[in-house]
């Protein structure tokens, strides 16, 4: 009769494979065949475990996990590019009343709120509340990842004829005709 497989058409280890490999937040795919395939050798790891993920079930299965997944967390590629957003283009001096003060932190502009790293509050005897201290999201690094996501960075790499990679291309194949 043999081993029944899932809707997705995965054999039970497969399933297993797969959910690993959705777990590991640097998506390694040897990793997750270790866990599902404790007995494997490592280099079986990185053969077979490259070999399942281009398996079509193991594809459409992995893709719609990360489809449920995002879904849940109510994240789409908008949701992340408005919240870099929000942290790259963040003003301090949203941060402060017509008096000069910190704002509470409740009235705080949503744009605002979200780049918001930390807050010290401090509370004197019978008084109430008061922010010290707001701590931004780093600026720089969501800028960068903005500019990366608009295509505004180009990185460009040279290959000279005298060394490097279009050398050893050249030495292959002299190596190849002899």
């Amino acid at each position: 009769m043999g081993i029944q497989r899932d809707k997705f058409g995965l054999l039970p280890r497969h399933r297993a494979f797969c959910n690993h490999y959705l777990a590991d937040p640097e998506r390694i795919a040897s990793r997750a065949y270790k866990k599902a395939y404790p007995n494997a050798k490592k280099s079986t790891a990185n053969t077979h475990g490259y070999r399942l993920l281009s398996r079509p079930e193991v594809a459409e299965y992995i893709k719609k996990a990360g489809e449920r997944g995002a879904k849940k967390a109510n994240v789409d590629a908008d949701r992340v590019i408005l919240e870099m957003a929000r942290v790259g283009l963040s003003d301090v001096r949203k941060l402060v009343g017509p008096d000069g003060n910190l704002k509470p932190i409740g009235e705080l502009d949503d744009d605002t709120a979200a780049a918001v790293q930390s807050v010290d509050v401090c509370q004197p005897p019978n008084k109430q509340e008061v922010v010290t201290k707001i701590k931004f999201w780093p600026k720089g690094q969501a800028l960068e990842q903005l500019g990366k996501v608009h295509a505004l960075f180009t990185e460009k790499m040279e290959l000279s004829e005298k060394g490097g990679l279009a050398e050893m291309m050249e030495r292959h194949r002299k190596r190849k005709k002899s």
